[in-house]
């Protein structure tokens, strides 16, 4: 599945907010702890920073869900939650 650009966007910023706590929330968003492993091996093999590998992990996530969820609100609606 590919994502529109806004979408892509929306995903770096929230790698970016969602700082340290990516594992907590990777959980939260049921991302199958193989999923978070093979976010971080790909991000070592390619030599990513912390928050490529933010990115990594929520674009796997990104990537199982339909095609007609609301993916971003998804992800969106969590950190406002958590948050504020």
């Amino acid at each position: 599945m590919t994502a529109t650009v806004a979408e892509v966007a929306a995903l770096r910023y929230m790698a970016e907010a969602i700082g340290d706590d990516w594992p907590v929330i990777a959980r939260c968003l049921r991302l199958r702890s193989a999923g978070v492993h093979s976010a971080r091996r790909r991000a070592e093999l390619h030599g990513f920073d912390d928050q490529q590998t933010r990115l990594e992990v929520l674009s796997s996530w990104f990537r199982a869900q339909p095609r007609a969820a609301d993916k971003v609100n998804a992800v969106a609606s969590y950190l406002t939650d958590q948050y504020l």
